[in-house]
């Protein structure tokens, strides 16, 4: 993928004052990125499984994901995602005020919420990584994960 591509990104985020931040943050970033938004575990596993209303959905570059969802754990989206060799590898940034550490291959990095816009840098470097990577037909995602 290279950098005039358009990328597309799925922001899986319950709080609408948080997907605000971070879609203002991805534009400031890269201004042809595509952020498809949901709110729900459920909502993200139809949208990964293009069924249902996503039934058309695009195939995300990488998933920014807040582990704390009002119908369950980001982790469970990772779990589901193991399941499906399609998925097991697709770059996830963890994106969450949770500090908890997960064990998955494919989280690229976590970062901690920053309570203002400006703390959003860290998200503009995780993704720029991945990107990176990308570009030089790297695999997906890293193991050597890092949290900032």
């Amino acid at each position: 993928m290279g950098f005039t591509e358009p990328l597309p990104v799925l922001l899986v985020e319950d709080d609408e004052a948080d997907q605000h931040l971070t879609r203002q943050s991805l534009k400031r970033f890269r201004s042809s990125i595509t952020v498809h938004t949901v709110a729900s575990v459920k909502a993200a596993q139809a949208f990964l499984s293009a069924s249902g209303a996503f039934a058309q959905a695009e195939r995300p570059a990488c998933i920014i994901l807040d582990l704390q969802l009002a119908d369950g754990s980001g982790r469970e989206l990772m779990d589901w995602m193991v399941a499906y060799e399609s998925l097991a590898r697709l770059p996830v940034i963890i994106f969450s005020s949770s500090r908890e550490t997960l064990p998955y291959p494919n989280i690229a990095c976590q970062l901690t919420k920053p309570a203002e816009l400006s703390g959003y840098q860290q998200l503009e470097e995780g993704l720029g990584a991945i990107l990176m990577a990308a570009a030089q037909g790297a695999p997906s995602a890293s193991n050597d994960n890092f949290y900032a």
